[in-house]
């Protein structure tokens, strides 16, 4: 339970420390980087996401497996945590004013402006369907929630990976590097995404339940 959320904490406080443009390339290591409130709240933040996430995904098990008190118990965790993720976003785009203008800009202004309306809305929709015990779509949301949160992030930097001093073009390996790189991702995408899309789609359907004490009776009297 502690590293669960010591590793989500440190995860966030680490691209909190980049967002705000402290932590530079040839920066010493130096508690000065982190013990700011950007690199707090990215830590604060990301801990309430790994919450939101499993209780959301819990509840959609709970539901499959025909449990509804325990759907009802993972609902009300996820909306409390989706709460909390609210409430530490705003929090945190306030404090980016002063502490990481450039993302703040970045936030407010143009692409990242718009993925993030669309956490937004994504928000909204994964409370509207948490309350719903029949919210079937509600992991689909919660993790449009994130990945619009994340991208957003993303746009917010651009052109930097470290803000105002080292961009990603600087930070890019060599060209031929990158050419095969890109190429053993594709192979990789290729190959391992079916496979890993077919595996969700015969657990969440129920097609990998574990064999039970009858089925294996049955294998072995076939077998004889």
């Amino acid at each position: 339970a502690v590293s669960s959320l010591l590793t989500p904490f440190f995860l966030g406080a680490a691209a909190g420390g980049v967002a705000s443009g402290r932590v530079t390339a040839d920066a010493q290591p130096a508690t000065h980087a982190w013990a700011h409130p950007t690199p707090v709240l990215f830590g604060l933040l990301a801990v309430a996401v790994t919450a939101l996430l499993g209780a959301v995904f819990l509840a959609a098990d709970a539901r499959r497996f025909d449990a509804p008190d325990l759907d009802g118990y993972f609902r009300r965790r996820a909306l409390a945590a989706l709460g909390f993720v609210s409430a530490l976003a705003l929090t945190t785009l306030a404090v980016t004013h002063e502490d990481a203008q450039h993302v703040w800009h970045g936030l407010t202004h143009g692409a990242g402006l718009a993925f993030v309306v669309v956490a937004a809305l994504s928000t909204l929709a994964t409370a509207w369907l948490l309350i719903r015990p029949s919210g079937a779509w509600s992991r689909v949301t919660a993790v449009g929630v994130v990945a619009s949160a994340v991208i957003a992030w993303g746009m917010a930097q651009r052109p930097y990976l470290v803000p105002a001093s080292l961009t990603v073009a600087e930070a890019a390996g060599a060209h031929t590097t990158l050419r095969w790189l890109g190429l053993v991702t594709l192979v990789a995408v290729a190959l391992i995404t079916p496979a890993v899309v077919l595996l969700y789609w015969l657990d969440t359907h129920g097609e990998l339940e574990g064999l039970t004490d009858a089925d294996l009776r049955s294998s072995a009297s076939d077998e004889g």
